[in-house]
Parts: C-alpha cells; sequence; structure tokens
C-alpha cells in the first residue's frame, strides 16, 4: 500500500451569511476544500501530498447548494464555489 506524506492542514471554513435576510435569499460563497495529489505540491516552501480543510461551518437558517461547477483544483489550497442560500427565516 503507498504512503503518503504529510497533509497541510487548514482550519474549518466560516461561511458569511449576511444580507440573507429572507426565505431564498442567496449568495455565491468560496472555500477551501481537502484535496489529495497523485503526487506532491509545494505550499509555503514545503512539500505536501495535499490538503485537510474540514467540512464550511454554515450559518443557521442557511445550506449550501451546488452549482455543479467551479471547483478550483490547482489552487492552493483548492477551493469551491457554491450557493449559500437562507431556507429558515431569521431568529
Amino acid at each position: 500500500m503507498a504512503e503518503f506524506g504529510p497533509y497541510v492542514f487548514k482550519d474549518a471554513p466560516v461561511l458569511d451569511g449576511s444580507g440573507l435576510d429572507k426565505v431564498g435569499d442567496s449568495k455565491k460563497v468560496t472555500f477551501p476544500v481537502s484535496y489529495r495529489y497523485n503526487g506532491l505540491t509545494e505550499y509555503g516552501g514545503k512539500l505536501y501530498t495535499g490538503f485537510d480543510v474540514p467540512e464550511p461551518i454554515v450559518p443557521d437558517g442557511c445550506e449550501l447548494r451546488n452549482m455543479g461547477i467551479l471547483l478550483q483544483l490547482n489552487a492552493h489550497p483548492p477551493y469551491a464555489t457554491e450557493l449559500l442560500v437562507r431556507v429558515k427565516e431569521k431568529k
């Protein structure tokens, strides 16, 4: 079995729900994602086999909806772009 070297660990991204006041309001958000490279990548002057990023923290009453596109894997760290949508009234 192949061994994989060190990963770059990132904190969970916290998504900003400001401006999403009514049910159905949405906005495009971008956040880092986990990815394992088929080889090595350089980050901060060191070599790594990938990035380890926890799931994003979504504001209460909101959810992420996949747009089916916009995954940027050659970025450091890789990132996704999705819609953050208000699905419940603000408390």
